[in-house]
């Protein structure tokens, strides 16, 4: 029980771990999406994204994105998207929402949506105010579930292992510790008359048998 319980521990801790290097890409693409978005007037500018961010529009395996204004009007989306939309599932930039959801292609995907204000926001002659937009980043976890089937998998067999081997091991060593009470079964079963009953070797035996034995 304490061997289960500590491997489901461990499977956990590791599992979460993975998890959270996973999300912590998420994490940071936000940041680069926070840092790069600008406005100029009441135009958004996203042409990096075609540049430094090929993930967005590869024709194979792709990631997607999409922002909104805060008000829902759409205002970007990745070219892996084409005609789909993601969620529009968020937070706070600070504690973006993170969840699993299934990609437009079919695939297993993991998703990151947040909340924020433009920070490099230019209103032009009149000022509406500090622009806030939505964003939702999504990529492919193919890589995660097979990290975690793998631990599953190498925590599961661990455990065989170890009943496995704490069965032939414990007993062969209960077998070897009750030779001494065997020898000492025989050598009673073996005594015709008691009064001139051979001494048993007191030697031989652990010293919890050795009243039994005298």
């Amino acid at each position: 029980a304490l061997m289960l319980a500590g491997a489901a521990l461990l499977y956990a801790g590791v599992r979460a771990l993975l998890t959270e290097q996973f999300d912590a890409t998420l994490r940071q693409k936000l940041v680069t999406f926070r840092t790069l978005i600008e406005e100029d007037g009441y135009d958004i500018d996203l042409g990096f994204v075609e540049k430094s961010m090929p993930e967005y529009s590869a024709r194979t395996a792709p990631e997607y994105f999409e922002l909104w204004l805060h008000d829902g009007q759409d205002l970007y989306r990745s070219p892996s998207l084409v005609e789909a939309n993601l969620p529009r599932s968020f937070a706070t930039a600070t504690a973006p929402s993170i969840f699993d959801l299934t990609l437009p292609d079919g695939r297993k995907g993991r998703a990151l949506g947040a909340e924020f204000e433009i920070h490099r926001y230019e209103p032009g002659t009149e000022d509406p105010g500090p622009a806030r937009v939505v964003l939702v980043l999504a990529k492919e976890r193919a890589a995660l579930d097979w990290a975690l089937a793998l631990l599953l998998g190498g925590t599961v067999v661990g455990i065989l292992l170890q009943f496995g081997a704490g069965f032939f091991i414990g007993r062969a060593a209960v077998r070897r510790g009750l030779l001494p009470l065997e020898a000492l079964a025989r050598h009673v079963a073996a005594v015709d008359d008691p009064l001139h009953a051979a001494r048993f070797p007191v030697e031989t035996v652990p010293a919890a048998l050795v009243p039994l034995a005298e």
